[in-house]
């Protein structure tokens, strides 16, 4: 029972913390909503893109593999030296962008904030390399803890220098000091193992090992983030503005429970490929204990979204509401990707998984290019074809791999799908129900509608609370 219930702390640790540090985010966009038009928020947000591409890498291959590498064969001074030989290579790639940002996308901001981003990626390449030892320590809560405070901190400097009206400066200012503040934290709370000596043989073979990721995560990324791209070079940086404030408020819900399941997953089925046993029996459960929560605040924000866009970032962005509605589908079949990314990584699919990846971001770019000129709302409904085409595609793989999961997710299926759906239902009904009534204001519509939604996700909580403690449990692993 003890060890069950530190699992279930362990997990909750990770959501309330990502809750909190998305919380900070949404906190943030609103503010720099009020203080920026869409226009300027479009152009650090296609700037932002093409900096995060880079620091996502950081995040994948090498991090993996010293993660999940048994020990005796981390090299993790071969890690470091990919991190930092990706980070140089791949700014010097892209610094031709920032001459040509007015042609490309109508702005020459787009180049300054570019440029003024790309140093915080050599900070970002060694913190990187510090978190992934840190987990292989299994230290999952401290680390939580310290992105909560690295997150707020950065938040709060944010927030000061957008209500002194310095602009993008103050958003540029929160990616540095989160940065920094990684990397200063890390190095005081673990102790950093280094490879005994460099060998060349090891560095290839972990560069190869890696390779695989980086190119799934490029495409992946390119998946994501072309919107941005493709909106303010047909439309305008407004566009992708608009694209980019939706899509931030539906991964301020969507990434506090994603992420901790991604964190979690990847530790638990390294674990369990190490030692070769099989993750039929946790993998549905581990989902299950995901969806239970994330699909219902994603269907729950679907509901009333163009409810409460309005209230939150202001009149003028009123049209984001539909948007934030589309997002929350395409961020629901993410969210299984997050749990199954890792199981198919630990047990060495990732070749399969990049050529799943150049398909479907072959497929993306060509569809978002093709619509981009339409509008927000064609791009929006691209996104959620690609990312339930790629989600459908991983599932096909891992079950090939692990058919006998199948029998778990049929024993799962009742809390994966009964809570989302009575939320969003009982989010709609409360409307229904204010509508009954003459001049209620909007916020008490609003109100009621997530009030009904939370008492609708309750009862099914209540009805299905043993196969909801059971899946809790799988994250004990």
């Amino acid at each position: 029972m003890r060890a069950g219930l530190k699992g279930i702390l362990t997990a909750l640790t990770g959501m309330s913390v990502r809750a909190a540090n998305q919380v900070v985010v949404v906190v943030v966009t609103l503010v720099a909503a009020h203080f920026l038009p869409p226009a300027k928020f479009g152009v650090f947000a296609i700037a932002a893109a093409i900096t995060t591409l880079i620091r996502t890498l950081m995040y994948n291959g090498a991090f993996e593999y010293l993660l999940k590498a048994k020990p005796g064969e981390e090299s993790p001074s071969e890690c470091l030296i990919i991190n930092f030989a990706l980070v140089v290579g791949l700014t010097v790639l892209m610094l031709p962008l920032v001459p040509l940002s007015g042609h490309l996308f109508g702005s020459q901001d787009v180049g300054r904030i570019l440029l003024a981003l790309m140093p915080s990626n050599l900070i970002s390449a060694f913190a990187a390399w510090q978190e992934s030892q840190l987990l292989r320590a299994k230290r999952v809560r401290l680390y939580y803890g310290i992105t909560a405070i690295a997150e707020l901190a950065a938040g709060v400097i944010a927030i000061a220098l957008l209500a002194l009206h310095l602009g993008l400066t103050a958003l540029i200012a929160q990616v540095y000091t989160r940065a920094v503040f990684l990397l200063v934290s890390y190095s005081f709370v673990q102790k950093l193992a280094w490879s005994e000596r460099l060998d060349r043989e090891r560095l290839i073979h972990v560069f190869r090992w890696a390779s695989a990721r980086y190119g799934g995560t490029l495409v992946s990324f390119m998946s994501g983030y072309g919107a941005d791209f493709f909106l303010g070079g047909f439309l305008s940086p407004a566009a992708s503005g608009l694209y980019r404030a939706s899509s931030r408020v539906v991964t301020a819900t969507s990434d506090m429970f994603s992420h901790p399941a991604q964190i979690l997953s990847a530790a638990i089925f390294s674990k369990h490929a190490s030692r070769s046993e099989t993750p039929e029996d946790i993998w549905p459960r581990i989902f299950a204990a995901c969806s239970f929560m994330g699909w219902s605040a994603l269907a729950g924000l679907a509901a009333v979204s163009n409810q409460i866009v309005p209230f939150a970032l202001g009149p003028k962005w009123a049209a984001a509401g539909p948007i934030v509605a589309m997002i929350c589908i395409a961020r629901g079949f993410s969210l299984v990707d997050s749990v199954t990314n890792p199981l198919l990584v630990a047990y060495n699919y990732a070749p399969k998984i990049f050529r799943i990846q150049l398909f479907v971001a072959a497929g993306s770019t060509l569809l978002i290019f093709a619509t981009a000129r339409f509008g927000v709302v064609a791009v929006a409904t691209c996104t959620i074809v690609t990312s339930a085409t790629y989600t459908l595609a991983q599932l096909w793989l891992a079950l090939r791999a692990f058919p006998g999961a199948l029998a778990g997710f049929r024993k799962t299926a009742a809390i994966c799908f009964a809570p989302p759906l009575l939320t969003f239902l009982g989010a709609r009904a409360g409307f229904l129900l204010s509508g009954q009534f003459a001049h209620v204001p909007p916020l008490a519509e609003l109100i009621v509608g997530i009030a009904t939604g939370i008492l609708f996700w309750g009862i099914a909580a209540f009805a299905l609370r043993k196969s909801a403690g059971d899946a809790l449990h799988a994250l004990n692993s």
